[in-house]
């Protein structure tokens, strides 16, 4: 998913990163295959 947002809007990818590590610290269930697809975590 990082590869489909351009240069310019790096900054996005990463406030979509931390946001989602912050949603799972707070126990947030995300489904692990929604997760990998995107590969939000790297």
């Amino acid at each position: 998913m990082a590869y489909m947002i351009p240069d310019e809007n790096q900054g996005l990818w990463q406030f979509a990163q931390e946001v989602t590590k912050d949603a799972i610290a707070k126990g947030a269930k995300f489904k692990a295959t929604h997760r990998d697809k995107a590969n939000i975590l790297g």
